[in-house]
């Protein structure tokens, strides 16, 4: 009965080991800029285990063609833990990434930490209706790291800003968008380690009393 309860405790451990995905979530549905995008952009940043990588996908399915994302704005709070982005491993249409402490400023005075610029050339960019994804690099990197708000500017303050292209009627335009209120979905995996830690815990004390 011990060595079971033992086992399935260990198992429970290690799924939740497994299952550790839990993204921090951003919903950039805020405009701020001159001709208003049709939709929303998604964000979702989650890491490796070892923290050293961090996939931010970007979901511009509830965009309408021709818009496309060409600017992505996102904040940390250790810039020191990152190191660039891995080009290998992201999207094509990626160019450049600039990154430090509020370097960056988006429409208006707001400042963030980290700026991700991408292709403005029909076929290589971010257009709209797809899932498009960007891995960085760095040490020690953590969702938390990320659920952090740029400065504050007459257009609001926000954990991510997007520039949105080719918005309008006859596709002239361009917005910015920000997330009302970025999210951290619940932890089941945390929650589930924390539940394995009880059980194993409950577990040695039998076998030792």
């Amino acid at each position: 009965m011990l060595s079971r309860l033992i086992g399935r405790s260990y198992m429970v451990l290690m799924l939740g080991f497994a299952t550790h995905a839990s993204a921090l979530s951003f919903t950039l549905d805020q405009s701020f800029g001159a001709v208003a995008a049709s939709g929303e952009v998604a964000i979702d940043i989650t890491t490796a285990m070892d923290g050293l990588s961090a996939t931010i996908q970007i979901d511009t399915t509830d965009l309408t063609s021709p818009e496309f994302v060409k600017e992505l704005y996102l904040n940390t709070t250790d810039v020191s833990a990152l190191t660039g982005p891995n080009f290998g491993a992201s999207t094509p249409s990626l160019q450049s990434m600039s990154w430090g402490n509020e370097c960056c400023k988006s429409d208006g005075d707001g400042k963030h930490d980290i700026l991700l610029q991408f292709a403005k050339d029909a076929g290589s960019r971010l257009e709209a209706g797809a899932i498009y994804t960007v891995v960085l690099e760095g040490i020690g990197l953590t969702e938390a790291m990320f659920n952090d708000l740029g400065t504050l500017s007459d257009k609001g303050q926000f954990h991510a800003v997007a520039k949105i292209n080719s918005t309008g009627v006859d596709g002239e335009g361009s917005d910015w968008i920000g997330d009302g209120n970025g999210v951290i979905p619940e932890p089941s995996a945390v929650a589930l380690y924390g539940v394995s830690l009880f059980l194993v815990g409950i577990a040695v004390r039998r076998r030792r009393s």
